[in-house]
């Protein structure tokens, strides 16, 4: 697809994804109660609500914000690819999200007498809604790749970072890397799990210590660098692991690692839709792969340097 293309689609995709839920929402709002429904608790009820006039323009305002930055991964002519992808990723879910609550909200209402009859929201549908706009994004995102004139990346070519190692011998490099910020991330989840028990929802406690148990695991990774390739094993048991098997890299290179030049922190991008992703616990030192099919990999981790040049060494003495 040429870039003239792909700028069209980017800019007819905010459009629709902005204007269209909009469009609806106030074309029903003549059959909605007054005031209407907006808020939802825990337990999926609805608990709160407004004036029709003032949701549509809260959601209106949020929808006008997500949609620009959408069209200004299109539009803009001169941008930082890794910059412009993250515009259209975000943008593409946040636009995606607001859409269709605004959708869901205001066409389950039509008729209703008053907003207490609202009906609840599920679980299943707030899964499916962020799945189906998580895939909105990605799908935007990956409009961008290719994008000519973007900002050029300063890690090709140069001197490969090389240990010395000789043909005959073995070594293996491994590191352990935390991420103590993970565990403010526990706290609302307690405040679930609390909730769930107070309120007798043993599903709603039941998923808060399912996520409680999942972010302790991912506060530490332990990295390592052998013959087989890249590991990554997540958490004190290592029960979640992930590898980049050697055949698969070209390229290491140890870099500084700027978190939102890779799209925030946590495992960012997709190997299959963006053929680009990185595991970012911090701000600093890591690794970035660089692997066939033009694809690259990164994850923070101190002492980058050595495991980059033992991972070329190992690739030179597998050609």
């Amino acid at each position: 697809m040429s870039v003239t293309a792909r700028r069209i689609v980017l800019v007819v995709s905010a459009l629709i994804l902005g204007a269209l839920p909009l469009g609806l929402a106030v074309y029903w709002a003549d059959e909605l109660p007054r005031p209407m429904a907006s808020h939802w608790g825990m337990t999926g009820r609805a608990d709160g609500s407004m004036g029709v006039g003032g949701f549509m323009a809260l959601f209106g305002l949020h929808l006008v914000v997500a949609t620009a930055l959408i069209a200004s991964a299109g539009m803009v002519r001169r941008m930082k690819h890794d910059t412009r992808r993250n515009l259209a990723v975000f943008g593409g879910f946040l636009a995606s999200v607001l859409g269709g609550l605004l959708l869901w909200t205001t066409w389950v209402q039509r008729g209703l007498p008053t907003w207490r009859h609202a009906p609840d929201m599920t679980l299943s549908a707030l899964l499916v809604g962020a799945a189906v706009s998580a895939l909105m994004g990605q799908l935007l995102g990956h409009l961008t790749v290719g994008w000519p004139g973007d900002f050029s990346d300063p890690y090709v070519g140069g001197a490969r970072p090389t240990v010395g190692l000789s043909p005959d011998e073995r070594a293996v490099w491994s590191r352990r890397i935390s991420a103590p910020w993970v565990y403010l991330l526990v706290v609302p989840e307690l405040g679930m799990v609390a909730y769930g028990l107070w309120g007798d929802v043993p599903a709603l406690a039941l998923g808060g210590v399912v996520v409680c148990m999942i972010l302790v695991e991912m506060t530490t990774c332990r990295v390592t660098v052998d013959e087989g390739g890249l590991t990554m094993r997540w958490g004190s048991f290592g029960l979640w692991r992930h590898s980049i098997p050697l055949a698969e890299i070209t390229r290491a290179e140890a870099i500084d690692v700027e978190p939102m030049a890779w799209g925030g922190w946590g495992y960012r991008g997709s190997m299959f839709l963006m053929g680009k992703a990185a595991v970012v616990l911090r701000k600093g030192p890591g690794i970035r792969l660089e692997l066939k099919g033009s694809r690259v990999f990164a994850v923070t981790v101190d002492d980058a340097e050595t495991a980059a040049g033992l991972l070329n060494d190992l690739v030179a003495r597998q050609s």
